[in-house]
C-alpha cells in the first residue's frame, strides 16, 4: 500500500467518487460508486451554506439508484468519499469529503453508461 503522497503523485491516476446514503443513526444503507466526470468542491465560511458540492458520476451500474435518487434520497443525509486507484494493492484508497443532502440531482443515459449529477450542500 503505498503513503498518501505517493498515491495522490502517481503520474497514472483513476479517480472515483463513492455516495453513500445514511440512515438516521449515520450508518450507511445504500451505495453506488463510478467515475468522476466533474466535480466542484466550495468552502465559504461567510455564507450560510458552507461547503458545497457539484458532483458528476458516470457508473454503469447505478440503475437502481438513478430510479429511486429523486424519491428516496431527497431528503436523506449522504456521504460523499473520494477514491484514488492505489495500483500496489490494485483496489481504491477511500477519502471522506464530508456529510451532505441533496439540493437537486439529474441524470441521464449514455450508451452503456448512466450518469448522475448531484448538488449537494453540507448539514452546517
Amino acid at each position: 500500500m503505498m503513503d498518501k503522497i505517493d498515491l495522490i503523485t502517481q503520474p497514472s491516476q483513476i479517480i472515483n467518487a463513492r455516495i453513500s446514503l445514511l440512515s438516521s443513526s449515520l450508518q450507511p444503507v445504500g451505495t453506488f460508486s463510478g467515475t468522476i466526470v466533474s466535480m466542484s468542491f466550495n468552502v465559504d465560511n461567510s455564507s450560510a451554506i458552507r461547503r458545497t458540492l457539484a458532483l458528476s458520476v458516470s457508473s454503469p451500474d447505478a440503475t437502481g439508484v438513478l430510479q429511486s435518487i429523486e424519491s428516496v434520497w431527497i431528503d436523506k443525509i449522504v456521504m460523499v468519499e473520494y477514491g484514488i486507484y492505489d495500483f500496489s494493492i490494485g483496489d481504491y484508497q477511500w477519502f471522506k469529503l464530508g456529510t451532505f443532502v441533496l439540493s437537486n440531482s439529474s441524470y441521464g443515459f449514455g450508451v452503456g453508461e448512466q450518469q448522475v449529477d448531484m448538488n449537494l450542500i453540507d448539514l452546517m
